[in-house]
């Protein structure tokens, strides 16, 4: 479903990422595991087309993604939940949703499934986003991306800031999302929940591939226990 194909971005005189290759299946769930600094937010942003990569390629279905603007890339099916949410603040919760369903012309159907997921969110449909909690707002960023239905969906740190309660709250909802059908490719520096979430795992260094392998094997990998999840 997607191909990342020797993936160079440069910030300025600053290399970021150095010949980064992923991919997700269709249905697919993936990890991408670093510390802060890794490049999994850059790999991510790289993918929605919200930075151009210096050289390499980003393969949808066999074309292409490089040099087209984000939208083009949403319409395509790839929907991005960003690091820090990417709410409105000043909008309520209804109208960051319309907000997300801007490439369709209705989304009624999708409201149940939606507050199935996110039952809070309907308690809160005329609140404004900023007066949520943290769990809540980023339940909502992760509906807003749902509710354009995408196929591929990208996720920065969904569990960034969130309480133990909220976070597995989290999780709960991406395994539910994942039962539907929606490809996941979850950027996230709590390793532990998100391998139990996702089939396969990537993990950045510096901009590099250091590992990569099913769940379970890098959960038992004991070069990956040293490397990055604390031995």
């Amino acid at each position: 479903m997607l191909e990342v194909r020797d993936l160079v971005v440069w910030y300025g005189p600053v290399p970021a990422l150095h010949g980064v290759s992923l991919s997700v299946g269709e249905g697919g769930s993936v990890a991408l595991l670093g510390a802060n600094g890794a490049g999994k937010t850059t790999t991510l942003r790289a993918i929605s087309g919200l930075i151009r990569p210096r050289s390499g390629a980003i393969l949808w279905r066999g074309k292409n993604l490089v040099g087209l603007p984000p939208e083009a890339i949403a319409r395509a099916g790839i929907g991005h939940v960003p690091e820090g949410r990417g709410l409105f603040p000043d909008l309520t919760v209804w109208e960051n949703l319309k907000m997300g369903a801007y490439l369709r012309r209705d989304f009624s159907a999708d409201l149940p499934w939606i507050f199935e997921i996110f039952p809070v969110l309907k308690e809160r449909l005329r609140q404004m986003a900023h007066t949520l909690s943290g769990g809540e707002a980023q339940m909502l960023a992760i509906a807003r991306a749902l509710i354009g239905r995408p196929k591929l969906l990208l996720l920065d740190e969904p569990s960034l800031g969130l309480d133990p309660i909220h976070t597995a709250r989290v999780f709960l909802a991406l395994k539910e999302i994942k039962e539907t059908g929606v490809s996941l490719l979850l950027a996230e520096q709590n390793a532990y929940k998100a391998l139990e979430v996702c089939a396969y795992g990537y993990v950045l260094e510096l901009g590099f591939v250091q590992f990569s392998g099913p769940a379970e094997e890098l959960r038992l990998s004991e070069a990956v226990r040293r490397f990055y999840l604390g031995g």
